[in-house]
């Protein structure tokens, strides 16, 4: 069986459960923010990829050739999946980020093409524990690989060539749209504008007068709101409610996180 994710962080904790015993394919890359409409190997997203990686907001990233090594990587990832063996069974680790949503949609027509056998593993919002405590999941990430097996007994479920068919299809709708960002709402990836994750960052600023540093702004957000995505468009969007004069952002020139955010 062939695991696929869409998560660097999960690729990871499956190759640590796996030991070497299982096939991963890991497309890493955060369908839901940027431009899709080019497909997701495409220049576009490559752009977007080296926006990210390149933003080095700690100041301790290494010069040199990694960024496009990477992206090579995810090509690489994307050519092995087009052309599958066909009938392959394949495990879609999925999770309520829109990350993992976006992958499997854009991901869809390449497996029902390659009348590939899928198992959806849904990542449940909540488990019950024997000592009586309960866990909340937002991703697979969060998950430790001595939980999984458990994980796995109620979480997977068939998906259909069918399914495949709607899904490709809901992934055309979605880059014809081709908006900033993609959001699950109401169980249902959607397009959303830029700002759509403004107001999770707004009601994690400290009191008038106060300040607090970007990093710490932006874990509020993450940890508490649970938006499903990572800190980089975050940050982008905290520059863009600065230059609003929503608050005042005093930048540290050499590492972009310690910046510190004072609100009027």
């Amino acid at each position: 069986m062939l695991e696929l994710c869409f998560n660097e962080g999960v690729g990871g904790l499956l190759a640590y459960w796996q030991s070497g015993k299982q096939k991963i394919l890991c497309l890493g890359d955060d369908l839901s923010i940027g431009p899709i409409a080019g497909g997701p190997d495409s220049q576009e997203r490559r752009k977007q990829l080296v926006r990210i990686l390149g933003s080095d907001p700690w100041g301790e990233l290494p010069a040199g050739e990694w960024i496009d090594e990477a992206w090579q990587r995810y090509c690489r990832t994307w050519e092995r999946l087009r052309t599958l063996p066909e009938g392959t069974e394949v495990r879609v680790w999925l999770d309520r980020t829109p990350g993992s949503w976006c992958g499997f949609l854009a991901s869809a027509e390449a497996l029902a093409f390659r009348k590939a056998r899928v198992t959806a593993a849904l990542l449940p919002e909540w488990v019950a524990r024997p000592d009586g405590t309960a866990v909340e999941y937002s991703g697979w990430g969060e998950a430790s690989p001595e939980e999984l097996d458990a994980l796995l007994e109620d979480c997977c479920r068939e998906a259909p060539q069918v399914l495949l068919g709607g899904l490709s299809h809901r992934w055309r709708q979605l880059q014809e749209e081709n908006a900033p960002l993609r959001a699950v709402i109401n169980g249902r990836l959607r397009s959303v504008p830029e700002d759509f994750y403004d107001g999770m960052i707004l009601s994690r600023l400290p009191e008038a007068g106060q300040t607090i540093r970007l990093a710490e702004l932006l874990g509020r957000t993450l940890g508490e709101c649970q938006p499903g995505i990572g800190d980089w468009w975050l940050a982008c969007r905290a520059e863009a409610l600065a230059a609003e004069g929503r608050f005042r952002l005093e930048r540290d020139p050499e590492r972009f996180y310690n910046s510190q955010v004072i609100r009027y």
